[in-house]
């Protein structure tokens, strides 16, 4: 129950900054949407990179395990 009221107020939190943000810039509508548009795409770059970089250790662990259970 706790941590469902830290996870709500942590999204309200978010929500209301954005809107603030939003509301605040000195940018123009296109220009946000674009700062946005850039900054989402190089989020999801990071993301594959990473979710690569996971698939590659995850891949090591599963080879490493299996030439230990060979040993074995």
């Amino acid at each position: 129950m706790r941590n469902e009221k830290v996870i709500v107020s942590f999204v309200v939190g978010v929500v209301v900054g954005a809107l603030a943000t939003l509301l605040l810039t000195p940018y123009t509508g296109d220009e946000v949407r674009e700062k946005i548009r850039e900054e989402s795409d190089r989020l999801l770059d990071r993301l594959v990179d990473s979710v690569g970089k996971f698939e590659q250790i995850k891949e090591r662990l599963e080879e490493e395990a299996f030439d230990i259970e060979e040993e074995l």
